[in-house]
């Protein structure tokens, strides 16, 4: 990883299918903190925001990052799903021996945030939720859903057009493109190139697609056939977590209005619920304004960690 100040060791962790995900752990004995990206980005999405980190944060907490299934360095193959990715996430945490944990999310990474409040409270000290869609989807928003669900055409473009997407899809939803490393966005380009990595992309959006089906029209599961993998089943105490939610206001896949319907359902489920929102930030938050999200985590992460030990004692 392109960080000046904090030394990581990979390893990739072997799924109950065989397949494998890449990690990066620092693995000094402190509080975890468990940093999950989301579409289309891959682990490096945190450099940004890690490297701004103070040295007494790096030294007094122990930094874990992956790549999710079917992007970065991790397996391509199994099933597209939530709930898949779901149950990767909790083999990992226990992988890794991981009692309690921060949970820091975007996108696809804030919904798996969301979903370990719901199914696996007890296992967070608290959770971050990075401009992400869960309970709803703005449509206009979310066209790429739409795109990689029609017919043929997204396979025709990741062949033929893989730049002119890229520079579409990604680039331009930066606050500003040229501030981040070549390398980095090199290392984006190159999973919009790679036919594995697009072809999961697909099916992953495909099962989206079909989940959201589903919750407007239950009847429809008789003809859908059932992912392999399912949640849990709830518990009693489900989003009883301390969640901080943090907004790019200028985010054109997830609005504003969603960070504040999410706020509100969270708080009607029980959660304690701050919400920060970044100016001259888009849906990538995290990279586009950094500095300004680091001092709101270690506030975060600090004040729980006191109520945690009081609540211990």
């Amino acid at each position: 990883m392109a960080l000046n100040k904090i030394h990581f060791s990979k390893k990739y962790i072997t799924m109950n299918d065989g397949t494998t995900i890449a990690l990066w752990d620092t693995k000094n004995e402190a509080m975890p903190l468990v940093f999950v990206h989301g579409f289309p980005e891959n682990h490096h999405c945190w450099d940004y925001l890690l490297s701004s980190l103070p040295n007494t944060v790096t030294k007094s907490f122990r930094l874990i990052t992956y790549d999710l299934r079917g992007f970065g360095e991790s397996s391509k193959t199994g099933e597209a799903s939530i709930t898949r990715l779901y149950e990767d996430h909790q083999t990992i945490i226990e992988t890794l021996q991981l009692p309690s944990y921060h949970f820091i999310g975007h996108d696809w990474g804030g919904a798996l945030a969301l979903q370990t409040a719901r199914f696996n409270p007890q296992s967070l000290t608290s959770a971050t939720v990075m401009n992400t869609n869960f309970w709803k989807t703005d449509l206009a928003g979310m066209w790429h859903l739409i795109f990689l669900n029609i017919p043929l055409l997204p396979k025709i473009v990741f062949k033929w057009f893989p730049k002119k997407f890229f520079e579409f899809a990604l680039l331009r939803s930066f606050a500003n493109p040229n501030s981040l490393k070549p390398q980095i966005l090199d290392g984006y380009f190159e999973m919009f190139c790679d036919t594995e990595t697009t072809q999961y992309w697909i099916r992953l959006y495909k099962n989206m697609a079909k989940s959201i089906i589903l919750q407007i029209i239950p009847y429809l599961s008789a003809i859908f056939p059932e992912n392999k993998t399912q949640f849990p089943q709830r518990p009693t105490n489900s989003y009883h977590v301390d969640v901080m939610l943090v907004w790019g206001e200028d985010d054109r896949f997830a609005p504003l209005w969603i960070g504040k319907d999410m706020h509100l359902n969270l708080t009607k489920r029980g959660a304690n619920v701050t919400f920060h929102t970044i100016s001259e930030a888009g849906h990538f938050v995290q990279e586009d304004q950094p500095e300004k999200i680091v001092p709101l985590l270690i506030e975060h992460w600090n004040m729980t960690e006191e109520k945690s030990k009081e609540e211990l004692s």
